[in-house]
């Protein structure tokens, strides 16, 4: 993920840089939530960074916008 996709190109898309981070941070537990159930997160299957990556994915693309100070998925 590194500067894949441009942090500049999502803290537009976000409106600012404090949302930006909370959206994608919640959607990153929401992601391993779903993957793990209510099980402790630190179990195998998907790690952090993966988490992370995936929800910079989502938004990035589309699949989630942040309204308000909520972030909703599409």
């Amino acid at each position: 993920m590194l500067n894949n996709p441009p942090i500049n190109e999502l803290e537009q898309k976000a409106g600012c840089r404090y949302l930006l981070v909370s959206a994608v941070a919640k959607r990153a537990r929401e992601i391993m939530k779903e993957k793990h159930g209510d099980k402790d997160n630190k179990i195998p299957g998907i790690s952090d960074n993966e988490a992370l990556d995936e929800a910079v994915d989502e938004f990035y693309g589309d699949q989630y916008r942040i309204a308000g100070e909520t972030a909703i998925s599409d």
